[in-house]
């Protein structure tokens, strides 16, 4: 009869106790690892986000970088049109037409000119002797203009100006448009605001980050460290990475525009200047993203607190 039951059979057994734990156990594990997904899973979209941003932030310095060169072209341009006749001509003349009527040669520290044989360099704001040497990166930008007969920009090179400069090359026409020679303008990389400011005084927000323009060999143009200056990007492992990643896309069908690619634990964008085809790279390191590494911290104590939850309710069941 249910009186003379034994009434310690009411009492839960040692199974029915062992599920009143694990079963709690097994829900906060569940909701443990949804934690760890969802947070994850916010990571990727934040991290794409950010890809997407600075690689547009990227894509706007080159084309401010490039808006710098095509002006530099332009004025180059007007200086070609009014010099070309006196240029193919006399060369004082030129020296009088140049130093006297065209106040846009100012824009520039020298002015190399090459007709036939002949080439000889104007100097303006740097009160260098006329008949300095023209030097070899200018003569060969000058015979590239006279054989393409179309602008030109140079790679950088060390000038006799003194610190890091580029040439802008133009060529000469005669009257009935045929090219006759070739003239450059030659222009410090810091000189009328060509580069950045950003780009050419190191600050403290640059400590985890960089932003360096190379040339399409590699060769470093402007870079945080003044001393990298003129240096190859292949001596610095992230600047070489950047380089293979635009590579490698360039080799693909990949659409025109910046890229950013997120390499552990380093992003990293690329654009390109068309008018120079010189890359503007930019490196964020992890230790930059404090949000970020406070959601990975996140992430990782909601994946150990779920192990621990599954090692006890696997040693309760046990």
């Amino acid at each position: 009869s249910l009186l003379g039951a034994d009434p310690h059979r009411a009492l839960p057994g040692p199974w029915v106790w062992q599920l009143l734990l694990v079963v709690p156990l097994l829900l906060l594990l569940a909701a443990t690892l949804s934690a760890w997904l969802v947070m994850r899973a916010n990571q990727g979209a934040a991290l794409e986000q950010l890809r997407s941003q600075q690689a547009e932030e990227t894509e706007l310095l080159a084309k401010l970088i490039g808006s710098k060169l095509e002006q530099s072209q332009k004025v180059l341009s007007t200086v070609a049109e009014a010099a070309a006749p006196w240029a193919l001509d006399s060369q004082p003349t030129l020296e009088w037409l140049l130093d006297q009527g065209l106040s846009a040669t100012r824009y520039f520290d020298s002015l190399v000119f090459a007709r036939e044989s002949q080439v000889f360099r104007l100097n303006f704001r740097t009160g260098a002797d006329a008949s300095t040497q023209a030097d070899p990166a200018e003569r060969d930008l000058l015979r590239r203009v006279i054989v393409d007969g179309k602008p030109q920009v140079s790679d950088p090179f060390k000038s006799t100006l003194g610190g890091p400069s580029i040439a802008l090359g133009m060529p000469l026409r005669n009257k009935d448009g045929s090219v006759q020679g070739a003239m450059a303008g030659v222009l410090r990389l810091q000189s009328q605001s060509l580069l950045p400011l950003s780009l050419a005084v190191p600050t403290p927000a640059q400590e985890h980050s960089q932003l360096v323009v190379l040339s399409a060999g590699g060769l470093v143009i402007s870079h945080p460290d003044p001393t990298r200056s003129l240096g190859l990007a292949q001596d610095e492992a992230t600047l070489a990475l950047a380089m293979r990643l635009w590579a490698e896309r360039q080799a693909g069908s990949a659409a025109a525009g910046a890229q950013a690619w997120w390499r552990a634990p380093h992003l990293i964008s690329v654009a390109e200047i068309p008018s120079a085809r010189w890359l503007v790279v930019r490196v964020v390191e992890r230790s930059a993203m404090p949000w970020w590494q406070s959601w990975e911290r996140g992430a990782w104590w909601a994946l150990a607190a779920a192990c621990l939850l599954a090692l006890a309710a696997a040693f309760w069941l046990w």
